[in-house]
């Protein structure tokens, strides 16, 4: 009695196994002898020995529950293989996560001064936090002045900026660190008599940046009654040297940094 099971490999080859003589006849070892046949390459005979592995392919002829679950294990060298492609991605994946974790937080600063003393200490800040290799760095945003730089800040287009506490809107603001600090000056001409703020009542002033020292202005005209009495004129820093030789005003106020 001849058995044959037929079976598709991955190569594309189809096998076919015989069972050579009768079914009840056995070769010594408890197998029958086995005949492999393949469309390619011929007829094959297989020993008896190497009938042991190929008996569980022969009985799942029979059972097509078992042909279902009937595999070959991957070779040494296919597991390393997929051991190592593994062990790789593992870690390229860390590599990558290590890499955008420790990338450094870059912060927007805005900066602006008339004696440009603000941008200088920005710079030094900047480059003390990239020679320490700091976690957190610092880009300077130059702007033209100190309301610039608060007008910037307060629309949010930058995460710091060096600017005076009465200047623009810093309602949401909060203090990181004490840059410098400022004074405020009120310079008469040469050879003028005013030298106290209640003589300036009856003359012009002129305020150097205008805007930005509106505050100031405003505090002044309240502290010492000057709403009516003082003309209070906005002059550009540019504008100062001509101011003086014309005379357009009796003073000028001026706030500056202090350096030590």
């Amino acid at each position: 009695m001849a058995l044959t099971c037929a079976m598709d490999f991955p190569c594309g080859n189809k096998w076919e196994l015989h069972y050579s003589g009768s079914a009840i006849k056995k070769q010594e070892g408890g197998l029958p002898d086995l005949r492999i046949v393949n469309s390619t390459i011929g007829r094959h005979d297989v020993p008896t020995a190497a009938g042991r592995s190929l008996g569980a392919a022969v009985g799942a002829c029979n059972d097509p529950g078992r042909m279902k679950n009937f595999s070959a294990p991957l070779p040494l060298w296919a597991r390393a293989g997929l051991l190592a492609g593994l062990v790789g991605v593992a870690l390229g994946a860390s590599l990558v996560a290590y890499r955008y974790y420790s990338k450094p937080e870059t912060l927007n600063l805005a900066v602006g001064s008339f004696d440009g003393e603000a941008a200088k200490i920005a710079a030094i800040i900047a480059g003390r936090l990239d020679a320490a290799k700091s976690a957190l760095r610092v880009k300077v945003v130059p702007t033209g002045s100190v309301l610039d730089s608060a007008k910037l800040f307060a629309a949010g287009k930058t995460d710091l900026a060096i600017v005076r506490a009465d200047v623009g809107d810093l309602s949401q603001a909060r203090s990181v660190a004490l840059v410098n600090k400022s004074v405020l000056m009120i310079l008469a001409l040469p050879g003028s008599m005013l030298t106290r703020i209640e003589k300036l009542k009856g003359h012009t002033v002129g305020v150097v940046g205008g805007e930005i020292n509106q505050k100031i202005v405003d505090a002044l005209k309240k502290e010492y009654d000057l709403a009516d009495k003082v003309t209070f004129k906005s002059i550009a820093p540019a504008d100062v040297p001509r101011a003086i030789q014309s005379k357009e005003a009796s003073a000028f106020l001026v706030v500056v940094p202090l350096n030590e």
